[in-house]
């Protein structure tokens, strides 16, 4: 139980390094269009920066960070319910099936394509 805590958390943690990071590229890419510099110089910057933004494969890392938000609730949601068996049979059942409910409609809600 205290396990799946702790692996929820350090997932959690994670996504967010991952998401600052993301931010801080995706932040750098879009300075292009505030460049003082000419338009041919600016063009060039974006596109090594495109490039770079590619190569670091930063879509992806955007990508994993749901996943790894995910996979955070459902370990700590198994958690909780654990703990809830030791303490209270009956709380535990309830609460089972409202997050078996929840991690479904959480699954199924994002893994439409858009």
């Amino acid at each position: 139980m205290i396990t799946l805590w702790f692996c929820s958390l350090i997932l959690s943690l994670t996504s967010v390094v991952f998401g600052m990071t993301a931010k801080h590229w995706l932040h750098e890419y879009i300075q292009w269009t505030t460049m003082s510099t000419s338009p041919a110089d600016a063009v060039l910057f974006r596109q090594l920066r495109y490039e770079a933004f590619v190569e670091w494969g930063t879509p992806t890392i955007i990508d994993y960070i749901s996943f790894l938000l995910q996979v955070a609730i459902a370990l700590f949601f198994v958690g909780l319910v654990i703990l809830l068996f030791t303490l209270n049979p009956i709380t535990a059942g309830v609460c089972t099936i409202l997050v078996a409910i929840t991690l479904a409609v959480a699954r199924r809600a994002t893994s439409r394509e858009v």
